[in-house]
């Protein structure tokens, strides 16, 4: 029977932890992985494969910060929000266009028009 593996210590320390400050593009990594669905495990044991100087805690604390202040954002400015939506249904309808497939382009357009 196989043995359950120790999951990392988030809150450990290192030297290095503090002068490795959090580039944006972790954060943005982490944010993907949050939005894929992948368990809290899954995403520290990535951290720590593909980042081991980086503090998990820190990078965790401001993937999350991000999400937070992008959601107040669009609860302050329903407009932009809107905007997205137009903009992603957009890419969403030429890329069904591209594929060949008229009838999910049709209904991305009904989608957009209901939005707008």
């Amino acid at each position: 029977m196989p043995r359950k593996r120790k999951s990392p210590d988030v809150t450990a320390s290192t030297p290095s932890d503090i002068t490795v400050p959090v580039d944006p593009s972790r954060v943005e990594q982490v944010i993907v992985w949050l939005l894929d669905g992948a368990r809290s495990a899954q995403i520290v044991a990535s951290i720590v494969e593909h980042w081991p100087d980086q503090n998990v805690l820190t990078l965790l604390t401001e993937a999350t910060t991000q999400l937070e202040k992008k959601a107040i954002a669009i609860r302050e400015r329903p407009d932009v929000m809107q905007g997205f939506l137009i903009e992603a249904h957009l890419l969403v309808y030429k890329k069904l266009l591209d594929t060949g497939d008229f009838v999910g382009a049709l209904r991305a357009l009904k989608q957009l028009g209901d939005i707008t």
